[in-house]
């Protein structure tokens, strides 16, 4: 977990040696950016995701929005 952008991430090396850094979303790193969006009290936020089951992004949304 990065500690300034609070997302989580992971680096691995492939078969030729090239370094690679993943970053990725999970509660913690969603839920801070939710609250990110409450604090600025901004009017809307949009997302994507590429077919990767997250079944708790829904809950998580309707916990801390009134989705439309």
């Amino acid at each position: 977990m990065d500690a300034k952008s609070y997302a989580p991430f992971y680096r691995y090396t492939d078969k030729k040696g090239n370094p690679h850094v993943v970053w990725f979303e999970d509660v913690r790193s969603l839920a801070a950016k939710f609250q990110l969006v409450r604090e600025m009290k901004w009017k809307g936020m949009g997302g994507w995701q590429m077919n990767f089951p997250f079944p708790q992004d829904e809950s998580l949304l309707w916990l801390n929005f009134k989705p439309q």
